[in-house]
Parts: C-alpha cells; structure tokens; sequence
C-alpha cells in the first residue's frame, strides 16, 4: 500500500490508486459501522466515556491496531462544542446521557495502514430538532456538487455553505 505521507501530499494531480482508494473506503466502512452498532447499544445514564470505551474496544476487536486520534463521545449541549478551547477539552468526560439527548461518536482508525475519520450523529430517543438537521443537511449535500461546478474559489465555495448552515440555525 501507498505509504500514508505519500497519500496525504502527492506530487502534481496523480490520483490514487483503486486499491489505495478501496483500503482507506474499507477503513471508511468500518469506522461508520463500528458507530452505527454503538449508537444502538448506548442507553440513557451512559457517560461520554463509557461510549468512546465502547467505540474503540469494537475497533480494537475488529483489527484496528493504532488510531489517528483515539475515539470521542459528545452529549447533549457538547455536541455543540461551544466554549471548547483547547484539544483536552474534546476529550470524553463523565457528562451522562439523558433521554432524547443528541449525542456524536467520532472515530479515527488506522486500518491495515489507512485513516479514515468519521462522525456519526444520533439521539437517544427521538429529538426534532436533529430530524430538522438532517434534513436540511440532505438538501445541502444534494447543492454541494453544483457549487462546485461555478468558477468560485474553494473558500468562496465554504463561505456559502457555511452562509446556509447559519441561516438555517
């Protein structure tokens, strides 16, 4: 495989190989399902940590040997990270989950030499101001390509989805 240094700063426009494309989806998938089966598991009283705990050990069972950076777990109003400073503050904490509470697991393995870094958001229970997000985040996702196909700058590009994000709440 592709060392990963050579991945991240590639000379001129070269593109990937498949098989280095596949490593880093298959690292990808796992990273997502590893979250997706964790969600289903975390119940109300739960701390961050007991979550990221979780996390990593179905990582750790599924092969996963090193980690980008080790799995978080973010509940309720630190899903926000509002007055979040400094990288400790990201770490998992003992803030317990309450019912219909957001919550977001983050994951960053190292796979068989590929990363990938994923989040997946849920709530315990049902919360309609998430349903609203995802929602607006589809309509998103489905404009993203064709601001691309405009002659702006990839900065002018940020600026506008991050506009919309704002304007949507």
């Amino acid at each position: 495989s592709l060392p990963l240094i050579e991945y991240l700063a590639p000379k001129g426009n070269v593109c990937p190989a498949q098989d280095t494309i596949e490593g880093y989806l298959r690292c990808q998938r796992l990273s997502q399902a590893a979250a997706y089966e964790v969600s289903k598991l975390i119940q109300e009283g739960w701390t961050e940590l007991q979550a990221a705990n979780l996390l990593k050990t179905f990582l750790l069972d599924s092969g996963v040997r090193a980690f980008f950076h080790h799995p978080f777990a973010w509940f309720g109003e630190r899903t926000r990270f509002e007055g979040i400073k400094n990288y400790a503050q990201f770490s998992p904490s003992k803030r317990v989950l309450l019912p219909g509470e957001v919550f977001i697991l983050d994951a960053a393995p190292i796979y068989h030499g590929y990363i990938a870094d994923i989040g997946f958001t849920s709530s315990l229970g049902k919360n309609a101001e998430l349903e609203k997000a995802k929602t607006f985040l589809e309509e998103l996702r489905s404009q993203i390509p064709k601001l691309f196909e405009s002659r702006n700058s990839g900065g002018k590009i940020w600026e506008t989805i991050h506009q919309k994000i704002i304007e949507a709440g």
